[in-house]
């Protein structure tokens, strides 16, 4: 549990440059507390640059320690991206579009300084119909799923994405839209490859990334319905991207136009409240003009607190815009393969009720 204190610091490290109207970090933190927040969140690169600044003091001690984590820090970021390297290689070799996500693309195309932005895996977007294609290209590189499928086609169809791992305990998060749940499916309906992909290096690799405006997009996504309490890093690159000059009005419009307007206007109040940056100047009238609905609110709910893979597919299903998608993604879930029973650990009758169950009890009302 992470005191007043150290959460105070480990916010304004994460804000820092940013115009927050966060005090810098004073010295009413425990500082190995803070230093496993530091790492946690992976926030050694901006707290090294406030140790810098003489913004953040530390002893000796605390400051060998952070120098060590953000070193460990590096090497992983530099493994990643190796390893993305390979990955896009082995896609542009199938003849497999991609976008690379998040972390990588944010580092070198957004932030002063790629040691800013540390990640701890490699996202990699896909078409739906280049999905199962994929996952079998990188098999390539020893990539196998974590999560077995409830049934062939499903997460091509339904999910969020798949996550696959090797035996060196990299990830990479294969995705075919940007978040899991109502809100995902609603976004899946966006042509995310429609726009040019902004290019950058990593070593030797040339990798195609989403432009500043859909990563705007998924960086609202990943900040508004993420882990609660939310990370920092997704709230950080959501100022970052506004600070590069991203149009949150646009933005905005487009996601109005498949029902995600408010994950935007999440993303920013919650930017404001956590690393009180204040973003909505350019929203703020729109806002007032078309308020979240009782439908919004109902689906926020279910990436809160109290957030499962069951509740989120409940109201995805009562979400879908046709009765077929509703009667496949029911019936994958309800008689799932037998390789997914067994992993699950659960028999074919225990999972009906319960989806039965779930279904009725995150009914809209």
């Amino acid at each position: 549990m992470t005191d007043a204190g150290t959460r105070a610091a480990l916010r304004a490290v994460a804000a820092r440059s940013l115009g927050s109207r966060s005090p810098a970090p004073h010295d009413a933190f425990d500082a190995p507390q803070l230093l496993d927040a530091l790492s946690r969140q992976r926030l050694t690169g901006l707290a090294v640059e406030a140790v810098t600044a003489g913004d953040l003091a530390l002893d000796a001690a605390a400051l060998d320690e952070l120098y060590d984590r953000h070193d460990e820090q590096m090497a992983l970021d530099l493994r990643l991206e190796r390893m993305l390297g390979d990955a896009v290689d082995v896609l542009d070799g199938a003849s497999i579009e991609y976008r690379a996500l998040k972390g990588p693309v944010l580092a070198h195309t957004v932030y002063r300084d790629p040691a800013l932005r540390s990640f701890g895996d490699v996202d990699v977007l896909v078409r739906d119909r280049d999905f199962d294609a994929a996952i079998n290209a990188l098999r390539a590189l020893g990539f196998r799923r974590r999560f077995v499928e409830p049934r062939p086609g499903f997460d091509a169809r339904f999910a969020k994405g798949a996550c696959l791992e090797r035996s060196d305990g990299l990830e990479l998060d294969l995705h075919r839209t940007l978040a899991p749940g109502a809100f995902g499916l609603r976004l899946a309906r966006v042509d995310l490859f429609a726009s040019a992909p902004r290019w950058f290096q990593v070593g030797t690799a040339k990798v195609a990334g989403l432009d500043d405006e859909l990563a705007f997009v998924h960086a609202c996504f990943h900040a508004a319905l993420g882990d609660d309490p939310p990370r920092l890093v997704p709230l950080r690159d959501v100022a970052e991207l506004v600070r590069a000059g991203v149009d949150v009005a646009a933005g905005l419009e487009r996601l109005s136009a498949v029902g995600c307007a408010v994950v935007l206007q999440r993303a920013l109040a919650l930017v404001d409240q956590e690393l009180e940056i204040d973003l909505t100047a350019a929203t703020e009238a729109w806002s007032r003009m078309h308020p979240s609905t009782r439908v919004d609110r109902w689906i926020l709910k279910s990436y809160g607190a109290s957030r499962s893979y069951s509740s989120q597919a409940a109201v995805s299903f009562w979400t879908m815009p046709s009765m077929r998608d509703r009667a496949a993604f029911a019936h994958a879930l309800a008689f799932p393969s037998r390789s997914y029973v067994r992993a699950r650990g659960r028999g074919y009758t225990e999972r009906l009720a319960k989806s039965v169950r779930l279904v009725r009890d995150w009914r809209p009302r």
